[in-house]
């Protein structure tokens, strides 16, 4: 009877750490921006207190099928809302590379929940803003 507990919760543990991974390892949803644009943002590696980078890509909704675009300009900036002002920092251009993905640095001081902020701009009009919470 207790050999057979075991078994269960081992094969339980297992299965939900094999989920959660399967969980995790699947692509970030779209979020639309208006009527042309979208985009998805994920951290390069698993955020932790020191520096991380936040990948964000801009797709162009208006092709079929959609496509990346590096046609807008990103300002970031991020806090800890908990804290606010304490570890403010202005927003920053966000540069692309190569592969037209977004590439914004952060770094996290602390733990506790910060917010990242997204200013999306065309033509130097903002046309979205964007917050992105986040838990170190």
């Amino acid at each position: 009877m207790i050999k057979n507990f075991r078994l269960g919760l081992t094969l339980a543990i297992l299965g939900l750490s094999v989920f959660s991974f399967s969980v995790a390892a699947k692509a970030p949803k779209a979020t639309q921006l208006n009527e042309q644009y979208s985009y998805t943002a994920e951290f390069v590696k698993k955020p932790r207190v020191g520096p991380a980078v936040l990948k964000i890509n801009v797709y162009d909704t208006s092709r079929t099928p959609p496509s990346k675009s590096s046609a807008l300009t990103l300002l970031g900036s991020y806090d800890m809302p908990s804290m606010r002002g304490h570890h403010t920092t202005p927003p920053t251009k966000i540069q692309t590379n190569q592969n037209e993905d977004y590439l914004f640095p952060v770094n996290f001081v602390m733990r506790g929940g910060w917010e990242i902020v997204l200013d999306f701009q065309e033509n130097g009009e903002t046309i979205a803003t964007q917050s992105i919470n986040v838990r170190i």
